[in-house]
This record gives structure tokens, sequence and C-alpha cells, in this order.
């Protein structure tokens, strides 16, 4: 969550275009892939 809320800050246009991918591990839950776009 900080990484995101540090991207969002240095480029507050940034959205998802798409759903994430979902990392699926017996030790990791996160999110593999987020497409993105942003104007700029």
């Amino acid at each position: 969550t900080v990484a995101f809320e540090e991207l969002h800050r240095q480029v507050p246009d940034i959205r998802a275009v798409a759903e994430p991918d979902r990392l699926h591990s017996a030790f990791i839950h996160g999110i593999k892939r987020l497409p993105v776009a942003w104007d700029g």
C-alpha cells in the first residue's frame, strides 16, 4: 500500500485501466500486474 500511495503522490492522475492480476502464493498475497494509464 505504501508503494501505491507514494506513486499516487508523484503521479496524481494515475488510474487503473483494468482489474489487477492477483498473485496466488502460499506465502505472498498481492498484485502481480495492474495496468495503469496517466495523462501528462
